[in-house]
Formats: structure tokens, C-alpha cells, sequence
């Protein structure tokens, strides 16, 4: 079970298409880095400072990547959180 102060966010189309392009929706305001992990923890791609607006969506591109599972890591400083997601 989560811990309480746990800040779920949204990621979709999980599992991502053709496009090669997520959308993530946060809870919260805030500026935010994101990272995404292959399955050894080796990273593939990062995007430093992502402003995200509450229950607003914000895309990132994905286009270089191969299909196949990956790690997506949203935080900061003081904490982050990771989700699975898979390329088709």
C-alpha cells in the first residue's frame, strides 16, 4: 500500500502506440524531472524542469525508443515515483 503522502500521476496511452507520445497528468502544480528507465535501470531519455499544471495533460515524445517495457520516474529533489510502462 502507498504511503499516504503519495502523489499518484496518470500515464496513457499505457500501453503507448504507434505515435511514440505519452500523456502524464499530475495531481498537483509543480516543476517536476522525469526520467524513463529501461528494464537494467539504464536511462533512456530525460526531461529536466516539466512544468505540470493540476489535471492538465502534458505530452512527451517517446520516438527514439524501441518497443518493449520501460520505467517512468517523476520528482524532484525530495522525492519521486515510478510507473511501468510498455512500448508497442
Amino acid at each position: 500500500e502507498p504511503p499516504e503522502n503519495a502523489r499518484p500521476f496518470s500515464v496513457f496511452p499505457n500501453p503507448v502506440g504507434e505515435d511514440r507520445a505519452i500523456n502524464i497528468q499530475l495531481a498537483e502544480d509543480g516543476v517536476q524531472n522525469v526520467s524513463l528507465y529501461d528494464t537494467y535501470g539504464n536511462i533512456m531519455q530525460t526531461w529536466n524542469d516539466v512544468t505540470f499544471k493540476r489535471d492538465r495533460l502534458t505530452k512527451l515524445s517517446l520516438k527514439n525508443l524501441m518497443a518493449g517495457p520501460y520505467i517512468i520516474a517523476i520528482g524532484d529533489k525530495k522525492e519521486f515515483r515510478a510507473q511501468l510502462i510498455i512500448i508497442q
